[in-house]
Formats: structure tokens, C-alpha cells, sequence
């Protein structure tokens, strides 16, 4: 049973890992949204100060999402490698993992929607698709592996 708990913990680091890297892929898949749809801003040319005022906000609000981005993987990839190497620590980073997994869940049905255009970009959708995908499987591992670990802490602990 040490043998599983090890392993179970194992998987909560490098799954920890994991997600801090995806999280990072979830801000340079934004940022190439945003690159390659700019927004159009329907201005006078006369009312110059609105547009710069306009581009400054939306900046500054894509600067905070993905600051929240960044913000909350970080804390659930740290949470799951701390637990992971010190055992049970705190609950609020799993209940922020189903959030973030139900957000991956309904961000995937959108990659087989057709764009503007009418056309489905089939190879670049694909392939974000299949990271997503494994953002997913990450997630529901790292879930699995903290039940279990916890699990089979307890019970180890009753039997001492």
C-alpha cells in the first residue's frame, strides 16, 4: 500500500508540473487569438482619443485575464506537487481543478464550431484540440491521484 501512495503522490507532482506548463500554452493560445483576430473598432477617424482609449482598456483587460489565467494553474499545479511531496494540505485547489476542467470541457465543444468564415481550420483546431485534450486527462488525473492518495493515507494511518 506505501508503494501506491507513492506513486499516487508522484503523479500529484508531475501532474502539478504539468499544469503550470499548460497554463502557460492557455496564455500563448490567447495571445495568438488575439494576434490573429484583432478587434475592429467602428471610430470616426476624428475621434482618435476614444480608439487609443478603447485599444488601452483592452489591453489592459487581456493583461488581467491572463493574469488570472497564469494565476489560478499555478496555484493548482503548486497546491498538487506540494501535496504531492508533504501530504494532505488543502481542498480549494481540487474544487478550482473541476472548475478550470469544466471550463476545458466546454472551451473543447467550441473547436468544431465553424469560425466567420463558415470553415472549421481543421489542422490548427485539431492540434489545439489535442493539447487541451491532454490539459484535460491532466486534470482528471491529478484529481484521481489526490483522492487516492488521500485514500489510502487515511487508511495507512488507521492501521498504525
Amino acid at each position: 500500500m506505501d508503494k501506491k501512495l507513492r506513486r499516487f503522490r508522484n503523479a500529484l507532482v508531475i501532474n502539478g508540473w504539468g499544469i503550470v506548463a499548460f497554463g502557460v500554452w492557455s496564455v500563448i493560445k490567447l495571445i495568438l487569438i488575439f494576434i490573429s483576430n484583432p478587434p475592429s473598432f467602428e471610430v470616426a477617424e476624428t475621434d482618435a482619443i476614444v480608439k487609443i482609449i478603447s485599444k488601452i482598456f483592452l489591453i489592459a483587460a487581456l493583461i488581467i485575464v491572463i493574469t488570472c489565467i497564469l494565476s489560478i494553474h499555478l496555484y493548482i499545479g503548486r497546491s498538487a506537487s506540494r501535496e504531492g511531496i508533504n501530504g494532505k494540505r488543502g481542498s480549494f485547489y481540487l474544487v478550482a481543478a473541476v472548475f478550470v476542467f469544466l471550463i476545458l470541457l466546454c472551451e473543447m465543444v467550441l473547436y468544431f464550431v465553424p469560425d466567420e468564415s463558415g470553415k472549421i481550420a481543421l489542422i490548427g483546431k485539431l492540434a489545439a484540440f489535442f493539447i487541451d485534450l491532454t490539459k484535460t486527462v491532466i486534470m482528471v488525473d491529478t484529481l484521481y491521484s489526490a483522492f487516492m492518495s488521500r485514500k489510502l493515507a487515511n487508511k495507512l494511518e488507521k492501521q498504525r
